[in-house]
């Protein structure tokens, strides 16, 4: 259950918080825009509160939950599975141990209840051998499916916001965590927010 509690925490943890660092290069523009004076150059430059976004974006939320809940119904499977085969090993373990220290039974009757042991204990190799391939398609299945919600989840934050910055022309968009220090006038999370959330709806 460890890796599959691993790709738990990751689903918790998905964050838009990668490499944003978004270079979109244009001519200047009006007088009302952000801008900031780097020499003779008015570098225009804006940037996005990634945590605001992964708390508030539709997509991200509406899609966690659900991976969230795919997540707890596997590992309860897998539980109810593990603890059968736990039970089934313990039961064995005893009853190889009252077979090899029971005094008063006959040797023909030993051997046959080794023969019987030895049989339910290949069983227990095969089902233990099946819940493992089992584990290990639901990891690699959800596995997958982060890695396509990542990709999807990127993917619609780059088309709008350089859709966004066809009118607003900015030279750099960077994320609020890779700055120490961030003028709120240079804030535009609300704006690509409000795009992404509206691109969302319609799409559903």
């Amino acid at each position: 259950m460890k890796n599959l509690s691993l790709i738990l925490n990751l689903v918790l943890a998905v964050a838009v918080g990668v490499l944003f660092w978004l270079h979109f290069k244009g001519g200047k523009g009006t007088e009302a825009t952000k801008h900031i004076n780097f020499g003779d150059k008015n570098m225009r430059i804006a940037y996005v509160d990634v945590e605001k976004i992964d708390s508030s974006y539709k997509y991200i939320t509406d899609k966690r939950s659900i991976m969230e809940k795919e997540v707890e119904a596997s590992r309860n499977s897998l539980a109810s599975t593990e603890q059968l085969l736990t039970a089934a090993q313990t039961k064995l373990q005893e009853d190889a141990y009252n077979l090899e220290n029971n005094a008063n039974i006959s040797m023909t009757d030993k051997y046959n209840k080794q023969k019987e042991l030895q049989a339910r204990y290949e069983k227990f190799q095969q089902d233990y051998a099946v819940y493992q391939q089992r584990k290990d398609v639901m990891e690699r299945e959800l596995d997958a499916k982060i890695q396509n919600f990542n990709k999807a989840m990127m993917q619609s934050l780059d088309n709008n916001i350089k859709k966004y910055n066809l009118d607003q022309k900015y030279d750099y968009i960077l994320t609020k965590q890779q700055m120490l220090l961030a003028n709120d006038s240079l804030d535009i999370t609300e704006d690509i927010l409000n795009m992404l959330n509206q691109e969302y709806l319609d799409s559903k």
